[in-house]
């Protein structure tokens, strides 16, 4: 009896240090700290533009005034990392390529604020979308 329980106290120590050494997933560096999306997953002008600026590149005075003019526009989305960091990965180079930053918080709250309001007339139903890619990106 008594070596089934210096068996087990020996085991259960080895278990116990063996638990200690391994890195939890919640303490584990997140490695996905941006991601980017086209400006239009946050919804067309009239509603993103309060949140990540006209669709119209940022170095131009207004946009084209033809509707179909479309704009490389791209909106990245952060956590985990500071914003000047996120502008060094993403620069917005003129003429060339144009970014919006947002965090994942805030980018989060804009899609649940945007749905709740939408939700009797279900235009932004892709919001739901972007917020699951967004989602899923940061929490694997």
């Amino acid at each position: 009896m008594r070596f089934v329980k210096t068996t087990l106290l020996l085991f259960t120590l080895g278990v116990l240090s063996l638990v200690s050494c391994v890195e939890r997933p919640h303490d584990a560096p997140k490695t996905q700290r941006t991601l980017v999306l086209p400006y239009d997953a946050f919804g067309p002008q009239v509603v993103a533009y309060s949140l990540i600026g006209f669709e119209w590149y940022q170095w131009d005075n207004h946009g084209d005034s033809s509707p179909f003019t479309t704009y490389d526009v791209h909106v990245v989305v952060y956590r985990d990392i500071p914003l000047d960091q996120v502008r060094k990965q993403f620069p917005v180079i003129r003429g060339q390529q144009d970014y919006r930053y947002i965090s994942y918080h805030d980018a989060l709250a804009y899609c649940d604020r945007l749905l709740r309001e939408d939700s009797q007339f279900q235009l932004l139903t892709h919001l739901k979308q972007t917020k699951q890619l967004i989602h899923d990106h940061f929490d694997q």
